[in-house]
């Protein structure tokens, strides 16, 4: 990646700061029976031109099943802008599904043990993106962790085999409780659930309190007492059904005090909607001179006037008489918010009626911007390594007039560069005429330096072919009009030309030079 910052001699700003990163490339071959993906930059925005494939193979003879846990992608109608598209095999053709907006679909099932997933993104309009786990159609019994997930029954929704046991235990982070919610229950129905059921226990074990034996057809959510949950699905011999289809979550760890350098949390039950009559409180602190900032990667709550119903609110310390640097509702996404020391009160509250989603947000600690201002040292760079971080020449204060600065960041091979904005104050202009910051990239070290050379060469020729045609005609003009007397005239006015148009090609070619140092 380059990037080329670049400041005329009228007005000037802060300038900026940025971070940069290296990443996996998304385009992957995944192997084994169950695993996971993710948009790039999951659980943050995904990035404008994204174009992803990963290729997933399981064992032989099982079929490929995608489940999507989380789903945030910005939405047209039938998905033609930004969409993951999932491919039956290798062949673009078999289409099982395109997917995008926020709702998260059902499983998609390949015929056999490959699936194709395309993700890209064609607007500037990037959202959260989306995080899917594959696994096989066949068998059953997992111990899952994380704070969010699926599971079904075998062969769902088909009907499940008879003569089945499966185990499947659930453990989310220390302090939270575990929610169970049904998309889909359809179980042999009998007296006391004796044939077929779903045993679900607090624990990690059968023999934890059991929290329902379930048959039948049932929807109503389920919350443990703990982080830990144990679920015993049982058929007999004869009759089966579609079976079941849950998601997990917790109850968010309402009430955590949270430190390090970065982390993120989210209300109660999200991605489902939050409950009513509830009240958290996310204490951050970070290390002594920092700063942190909030920033949201979902947002959707009740929308009131002075948010009066259910709201965000942040506080500037560590308590609930810290001064209020903003209180948000509503379905816009907040702009990031930074304290102004090293600590955070975030209070969420709910009322008694109307839920949302909820939100998703991201917390990260950065030092305290100095007052003195920075050397243009570090002006142009070669940076290299997994991670990194630069600013416009005297940042925080303002930049120079008459700016010239390049970065060029080399990742290892196989590695996307990611480029993020901490900060970003430039002098606003139509087409940025003004002052800019302008960012290209290449691959394997390559770049657009051999067309440059190749157009500029292509100009010299076209100049100097014109320029003999011109003299060519010009001498044919003078002798049929019978002037030979001014050949010395003539010649002169060639030469004059000659020199102009060499004159012309060389200032081409050093604008091709200059843009290729650019």
């Amino acid at each position: 990646m380059f990037i080329k910052f670049h400041s005329d001699s009228r007005y000037t700003r802060r300038g900026f700061q940025a971070q940069w990163s290296t990443s996996q490339g998304c385009y992957q071959n995944l192997t084994g029976n169950q695993g996971t993906l993710q948009s790039p930059n999951y659980p943050n925005n995904y990035y404008f031109g994204a174009d992803c494939v990963w290729k997933i193979t399981t064992d032989p003879g099982t079929r490929v099943r995608l489940t999507f846990s989380a789903m945030s992608i910005y939405s047209v109608s039938g998905c033609t802008s930004d969409s993951v598209v999932i491919l039956d095999g290798n062949n673009s053709i078999n289409v099982l599904g395109r997917v995008c907006g926020y709702e998260i679909p059902a499983p998609f099932i390949a015929t056999g043990n490959v699936m194709t997933v395309q993700f890209s993104s064609r607007t500037i309009y990037t959202r959260q993106g989306f995080q899917a786990q594959w696994s096989t159609n066949q068998g059953c019994g997992q111990a899952l962790t994380g704070n969010s997930g699926t599971l079904q029954s075998p062969n769902y929704p088909g009907n499940y085999p008879n003569n089945t046991q499966c185990v499947w235990t659930i453990t989310t982070d220390p302090g939270t409780r575990v929610i169970l919610t049904f998309t889909s229950f359809s179980v042999q129905s009998s007296y006391s659930c004796q044939n077929d059921f779903l045993q679900i226990r607090d624990g990690g074990n059968q023999f934890a309190t059991s929290r329902g034996k379930l048959c039948g057809r049932q929807l109503s959510p389920i919350s443990t007492r703990g982080n830990v949950v144990f679920l015993f699905f049982r058929t007999d011999n004869n009759i089966t059904a579609s079976g079941f289809q849950l998601r997990w979550s917790t109850n968010g760890g309402c009430n955590q005090n949270l430190t390090g350098g970065s982390g993120s949390f989210q209300s109660p039950n999200y991605p489902l909607n939050y409950p009513n009559n509830q009240r958290c409180v996310w204490k951050i602190t970070a290390a002594p001179g920092m700063q942190v900032t909030l920033s949201f990667s979902y947002f959707s709550l009740e929308s009131a006037s002075n948010c009066v119903y259910d709201y965000v609110r942040v506080r500037d310390g560590n308590n609930q008489a810290a001064n209020v640097l903003r209180t948000v509702c509503g379905s816009t996404r907040p702009s990031p918010i930074t304290t102004s020391g090293n600590t955070m009160y975030v209070e969420f509250k709910t009322d008694s009626s109307v839920t949302r989603r909820g939100f998703r947000a991201q917390w990260a600690a950065y030092s305290v911007p100095s007052t003195t201002p920075r050397t243009s040292g570090g002006c142009n760079q070669n940076l290299t390594g997994g991670s990194g971080s630069f600013q416009s020449p005297n940042y925080p204060l303002n930049y120079p007039n008459n700016q010239r600065c390049v970065w060029k960041i080399t990742a290892a091979p196989g590695m996307q560069v990611t480029l993020s904005f901490s900060y970003f104050s430039l002098e606003p202009a139509s087409n940025c005429v003004y002052d800019y910051v302008r960012t290209t990239h290449s691959i394997s070290g390559t770049s657009g330096r051999s067309s440059r050379l190749i157009a500029a060469a292509v100009v010299v020729v076209v100049v100097v072919v014109v320029v003999v045609v011109v003299v060519v005609l010009l001498f044919v003009i003078i002798v049929e009009a019978g002037f030979i007397v001014m050949t010395a005239t003539a010649a002169a006015v060639v030469v004059v030309i000659a020199s102009a148009a060499v004159f012309v090609a060389a200032a081409v070619a050093a604008a091709v030079a200059a843009a290729e140092e650019e």
